[in-house]
């Protein structure tokens, strides 16, 4: 990621639309799992923390700890107070096999080389039955400046993230793709975008009080339709809650 991303990263991802509503949808998410995996305090893991926020919402459930590869990432984590945190990078954890209940990774995957060797060592990390919640950018033909930016490798499709899921021995518990009823909108401006010089940037912006509440509150109606279990066909990003070794059990639940 470009370094003055994590700038407006810290600065805005608290209020923004579409940090509030992914954290709000991996919250909810949360609670779930909690009781599947009856413990008081899970021990939680979150790839690529970013600046720190969900550290900090994440606090509730149990014990954090948060890697980054990016300094300036950690130095943002640092000054919101959240930790125990270590630089690394997901494709070579610092961690013993069955160390974590829940791991977190969400928009990471599209930063790394090889993404199945991430999703590998994240297997190895979790315990027996532990839970994998993932978030990742949805559809190639939407590659644009934001992802320069974000230095993405990829996009990826419903069916490739699944794929790569299970080759790496984690059962799917939910895939849905998300934002979807923007998914029109954000495509249309990114195609109209594509062939115009612009400067190498996200799509992060400070919008007028009024329309910010009106996008969270869009993505809070797909949280309520997701939380039903219904999986949306299309959006601009995917989530996913994968569990580890329990092999082809509720797999039938990824199509529902």
């Amino acid at each position: 990621m470009e370094a003055a991303e994590y700038e407006k990263m810290y600065d805005s991802e608290e209020d923004n639309w579409w940090f509030q509503g992914r954290r709000e949808l991996i919250l909810d998410i949360l609670k779930k799992i909690n009781f599947d995996i009856c413990k008081d305090r899970a021990d939680i893991l979150d790839v690529g923390c970013g600046t720190g926020i969900n550290l900090k919402s994440f606090e509730r459930f149990g014990d954090v700890v948060g890697i980054d590869f990016s300094s300036e990432a950690l130095r943002f984590c640092k000054s919101r107070g959240v930790g125990p945190l270590a630089s690394a990078s997901a494709d070579k954890l610092p961690f013993k096999n069955g160390s974590f209940d829940i791991v977190c990774a969400l928009d990471v995957l599209e930063h790394i080389e090889d993404d199945v060797a991430a999703l590998s060592e994240i297997s190895r990390v979790l315990k027996d039955g532990g839970f994998l919640l993932i978030t990742v950018p949805a559809f190639e033909f939407l590659w644009s400046n934001h992802d320069v930016a974000l230095h993405h490798k990829r996009r990826y499709t419903k069916e490739i993230i699944l794929s790569r899921l299970k080759s790496s021995g984690l059962s799917i518990m939910m895939c849905s793709y998300w934002n979807f009823f923007l998914f029109p909108l954000v495509a249309s401006i990114r195609l109209l975008r594509r062939n115009k010089a612009e400067e190498k940037s996200t799509d992060l912006e400070d919008l007028p009080s009024y329309l910010n509440k009106i996008l969270f509150y869009i993505l809070k109606a797909e949280r309520a339709i997701i939380n039903k279990e219904f999986a949306f066909p299309m959006g601009v990003s995917i989530v996913c809650v994968c569990r580890n070794g329990r092999e082809n059990e509720d797999d039938s639940r990824e199509e529902s």
